[in-house]
């Protein structure tokens, strides 16, 4: 029993004399009175150990940074100032590495961020705030690398954005919302590729489209909608190019435009129709260019123009028509440009005048015709430019 009370008397007496060789240690600027740091360490031959409190302050005497070191190894709960004063960050320790929380502050003493780590490598929810102390995004990490979901806010703290990540890479659900809140786009990403579904809205909430997509191209049916949520078009994609039948819709439902999609060009017969349902145009494409016979219509159903392309360019007779049916004038286009000789009628269906062309430009003599048909003045040009008049 004695030689207990003696061993336990000896161990006290060595903790309270390990205990008594800290050295409370004080360093100062160069040259100057001015407290720099203080600590307290183990002294043992050449090696300063740090022990306890440590202490760094600024030149204007404030503190720096203080915290613990265990075994001279960062420990426990760090703070870091500003030079005036107040908090600029703590951080946890262990073993003289980042472990537990972080935070980070602005100079007004509001939160910048936080988040985990594990030994030095961020793991968990990190968050990052505004001066004004809304939530700018959230971070999900595992093993320093992001996995999880991404938030996005706007500066009102409005959720804008929704990414999530598989092992540092983009791979999951991807969301867009407007300022409102309301959902914009709704998907999926692999990358920065869009993959499978993509929904887009109006910020009304209702859909304004809805596509497919494979390794971020287009594929299969693509439809979009008026706000009202009517159909306004719908298309099919393979590689992110327009195949087969298109059909767009004006906002009472009713067809606007119809035909033909190869390769992401038009082909074939294409139709256009006014909103009351009845035709406006009708024509042939080839390679997406306007070719052949074009017909274009007047609201209540009579032919406007007639006439022929070219490889996407007016070329041959063209005729256009009045309201009532009647022609309005006539003759040859050839790229695009008036050539020989056009003739213009009135609504009567009486001859008005006869016109020369070349290359787009009135040429030689132009006749104006009376009612009755006699010839009423006559105009000489050349090259566009008016040169005389021949009164009658």
């Amino acid at each position: 029993m004695k030689k207990v009370a003696l061993l336990f008397v000896i161990t006290f007496f060595i903790s309270l004399k390990s205990f008594s060789q800290l050295t409370e240690i004080t360093t100062f600027y160069e040259n100057t009175s001015i407290l720099k740091e203080k600590y307290f360490a183990n002294i043992s031959g050449n090696d300063t150990i740090k022990e306890g409190r440590y202490t760094f302050f600024f030149r204007n005497g404030n503190v720096m940074q203080t915290g613990i070191f265990k075994n001279n190894q960062l420990d426990s709960i760090w703070n870091i100032y500003y030079e005036t004063g107040e908090i600029k960050s703590k951080i946890t320790f262990s073993q003289n590495k980042k472990n537990g929380l972080s935070e980070t502050f602005f100079p007004n003493g509001k939160l910048f961020e936080k988040g985990f780590y594990t030994n030095n490598i961020e793991n968990g929810l990190f968050q990052k705030y505004s001066t004004e102390g809304t939530l700018e995004y959230e971070k999900n990490y595992v093993n320093g690398v992001l996995h999880g979901e991404t938030k996005e806010y706007d500066q009102n703290g409005i959720l804008r954005k929704i990414i999530t990540y598989n092992s540092g890479t983009i791979d999951g659900a991807w969301k867009s919302f407007y300022e409102e809140g309301l959902i914009n786009y709704d998907g999926f990403k692999k990358g920065n590729a869009f993959v499978g579904t993509l929904k887009v809205y109006h910020k009304n909430g209702e859909l304004a489209r809805t596509s497919n997509y494979t390794n971020g191209l287009l594929n299969g049916s693509f439809l979009s909608y008026y706000e009202n949520g009517v159909l306004q078009m719908k298309t099919q994609y393979i590689d992110n190019k327009q195949e087969g039948e298109f059909v767009e819709y004006f906002e009472n439902g009713a067809i606007a435009q119809m035909g033909t999609n190869l390769n992401d060009q038009k082909t074939g017969v294409w139709k256009s129709y006014y909103p009351n349902g009845s035709i406006y145009t009708i024509g042939n494409y080839v390679n997406d260019n306007f070719q052949g016979e074009w017909l274009i219509f007047h609201p209540n159903g009579n032919l406007k123009q007639i006439g022929h392309f070219l490889n996407g360019t007016p070329n041959g007779l063209w005729t256009y028509f009045y309201e009532t049916g009647a022609i309005q004038k006539r003759g040859y286009l050839v790229n695009d440009n008036e050539q020989g000789t056009w003739v213009v009628f009135d609504e009567q269906g009486s001859m008005n005048s006869v016109v020369l062309f070349n290359n787009g430009k009135t040429q030689g003599i132009a006749r104006v015709y009376t009612p009755e048909g006699n010839i009423a003045n006559k105009y000489y040009y050349v090259n566009g430019e008016l040169i005389e008049i021949f009164d009658y």
